[in-house]
């Protein structure tokens, strides 16, 4: 009885320090992983604040420019919106505060939720922008640059002079699983040497009975680069031309693409 009691004991006793030795070992596993977590270079928030502050100053430029500009009469969202917001977020970035004295988690919490809004209205507030001048300027592109430049955005793509384009490349018929093979599809790439991505406003797709382009008649327009052919009759032979158009006018048409509709 003695023997197994003393048994018992020590048997305990090595538990017991098996479970303080776990019971520390995790402590300090969970303590390094506090000290790499607070340790750890917070230089990806810094930029992110720094993106916040970013914004902050584009929502003052766009309400400064705005505001009574002739371009833009009736801006959507209001300017009193943007402004509100503006200022929601200058005092979010003051609560976080500066390097070195930051605020809690719930204050860049909120700087984050601000900014969030703010985001949301400068990009309604661009589409008007980017719609209006639209309207005003027609296909000038350059007009349309300068109009939207007053609005305190800028022009990601400042559009160049480009006069006629050059011709589509690579005209070809495209096969679909979605379209009846009794229906031609057309696809094609850009004219090389645009000096603008959006310099090619549309295109002009023509269909002739001839391999002659003088011969074709329009019988559509695209603004991407792909057309589906929804008038084509049965057992025909067709010869495709694709035309660029810009402010310029109709460019130089593409290779031809013959089209055979099955019976």
């Amino acid at each position: 009885m003695k023997v197994a009691k003393r048994v018992f004991l020590f048997m305990f006793a090595v538990f017991l320090q098996l479970f303080v030795t776990l019971e520390s070992c995790k402590t300090l596993k969970n303590t390094k992983l506090f000290i790499m977590a607070s340790s750890r270079p917070s230089a990806t928030l810094n930029t992110r604040v720094n993106q916040y502050a970013q914004l902050e100053s584009l929502g003052n430029r766009v309400v400064a420019s705005m505001t009574g500009n002739v371009n833009f009469t009736t801006p959507s969202p209001t300017l009193v919106s943007i402004t509100t917001q503006v200022a929601l977020v200058t005092a979010a970035i003051a609560a976080w505060g500066p390097v070195g004295n930051r605020g809690s988690h719930s204050d860049i919490l909120n700087l984050r939720d601000q900014c969030t809004i703010l985001r949301n209205l400068l990009l309604a507030e661009g589409q008007y922008v980017t719609s209006t001048a639209g309207i005003a300027a027609g296909n000038d592109y350059t007009a349309m640059a300068t109009i939207i430049g007053t609005s305190g955005f800028g022009v990601k793509n400042s559009p160049l002079p480009q006069g006629l384009l050059n011709p589509p490349q690579n005209l070809h018929q495209m096969f679909s699983s979605f379209i009846s093979i009794f229906t031609p599809k057309l696809g094609w790439k850009k004219p090389i040497g645009l000096t603008s991505p959006n310099n090619a406003k549309s295109y002009q797709i023509l269909r002739s009975l001839t391999n002659d382009i003088t011969a074709a008649v329009v019988i559509g327009t695209s603004t991407k680069c792909s057309f589906i052919d929804l008038t084509a009759a049965h057992a025909t032979i067709y010869y495709y031309f694709v035309i660029g158009v810009n402010t310029a006018g109709p460019g130089n048409p593409s290779n031809v693409c013959q089209v055979n509709t099955p019976a």
